[in-house]
Parts: C-alpha cells; structure tokens; sequence
C-alpha cells in the first residue's frame, strides 16, 4: 500500500471507532437505567419532612388519593460510606418487584440503583442496604426513587430526598 493508503485506512478506521464509542455512550446508560414501560403515578415527598429523623411520605392526594408510599432510613447518621437500611411502605399498591436508586441532587455520584427485597412477614414493607458515595462538599441533597412494578398496575414512581454528610 501507499502512505496515503495507509492514512486513509487509520483515518476510517478511527472514525469507526468514534462512531461506536459514541453509540456505546448512547445505549449504554439507558441499558443501566430502569424504563417505565407504562403511564407512570408520580408521587412527591410531602415538603418539611426530614428522613433523617422521621418516616416520609410521597403522595398525590389530588390525583391519586388512596395511594402513597412511606420511606425510613435506618442509621445512626446519615453519613457517607456508611451502611443504610431503607424501608419502604406502600399503600394502596400491589407491586411484583422494587427497586431504589439514589443520585446526587447536585452532583452525578455514578449509578446506584438496587432491587428492594420484601420483608418477610410485613405486607407491603421492602428493604434495601447500601452507603453513599463520598462528596466533596460537606453535606450533600439525595434523591431517593423507589419504583414499583406489576403486570396489573401502572408504575409508580415516588421521589424523597435527604440530606447526608461525610
């Protein structure tokens, strides 16, 4: 082959290389993200509440009213890197399968999202342990996403937040 043969071909095939790894960066957080196949219930942590110290629920009284799902956070603290226990009541909702993911307010703290397990003996009650990542500011706001899924019922996705420090 010629020089420029040769740099036509590296030139191809760094573009192809471009072109996949942008297509990777496309499908793959979407692969790691869970999809609401149905119309979703979006529910919202009601203000003044604080999971630090109390439950908290998530409601729509106006749109959904005998629906809600109550959050506790069990810890001593709310500290990074340190194990929390999150329990999850719902109400008026009957789910196959939970999953939580926490993401940073502010701040992108890499994927954690997890499947919450049902409590043995306590209908409606699922759990999940897992710590937060560490933050370079030193108190940082959490969204907690709990997401219910069932063949018969629509998903329903209910949103709190918290404050934790490190």
């Amino acid at each position: 082959m010629m020089p420029t043969s040769k740099t036509l071909l590296i030139v191809i095939n760094l573009l192809v290389l471009a072109l996949c790894i942008a297509v990777l960066a496309y499908i793959v957080p979407r692969l790691l993200t869970p999809h609401i196949t149905q119309a979703a219930v979006a529910l919202e942590m009601r203000p003044g509440c604080d999971l630090a110290t109390s439950t908290c629920v998530a409601d729509d009284p106006k749109h959904h009213p005998n629906i809600a799902v109550d959050m506790n956070i069990e810890a001593p603290m709310l500290v990074s890197m340190a194990p929390l226990t999150f329990f999850v009541t719902l109400k008026g909702v009957d789910a196959d399968r939970v999953t939580l993911s926490l993401d940073g307010k502010d701040m992108f703290m890499g994927v954690n999202s997890m499947e919450m397990t049902p409590v043995e003996g306590k209908e409606n009650l699922w759990r999940a342990k897992t710590d937060l990542g560490v933050c370079v500011e030193r108190t940082m706001t959490w969204f907690a996403k709990v997401m219910t899924y069932s063949d018969e019922a629509e998903t329903l996705v209910a949103t709190f937040s918290f404050e934790a420090s490190h």
